[in-house]
């Protein structure tokens, strides 16, 4: 977030609307027309845990961020990249595929994180 957080401020990291830059007046070329927070909560699978993803979504959009909030769990959802918006690349998939059938279920940790 701190690295997001200084590329937002020196104005490397655009809004999304594509504005004109003006070098005349000092103003910095965009590199990225708009800037992502990808944020993963583990409040679930860690005991006493406390989500914070709300917390989070409102520091990364306070800063012209558009936010992206995932569970710790999301990682077994074999949707995810279509609930991202993105496409499913079968090459790659194929590629570093992870049998997880015989895994058994999964617990949460015990730790306490207070």
């Amino acid at each position: 977030m701190c690295m997001l957080d200084m590329l937002a401020r020196g104005g490397y990291i655009g809004d999304g609307t594509e504005k004109t830059v003006d070098k005349t007046k000092g103003e910095k070329e965009v590199i990225w027309e708009r800037g992502y927070a990808v944020y993963v909560e583990f409040a679930g699978v860690i005991q006493g845990g406390e989500d914070r993803t709300e917390w989070m979504k409102q520091i990364a959009q306070s800063r012209g961020l558009e936010f992206v909030g995932l569970k710790a769990e999301d990682v077994f959802d074999t949707s995810l990249v279509e609930r991202l918006g993105g496409v499913e690349d079968q090459a790659v998939d194929a590629a570093f595929h992870v049998d997880l059938k015989d895994a058994g279920e999964l617990a949460p940790l015990p730790i306490d994180v207070r």
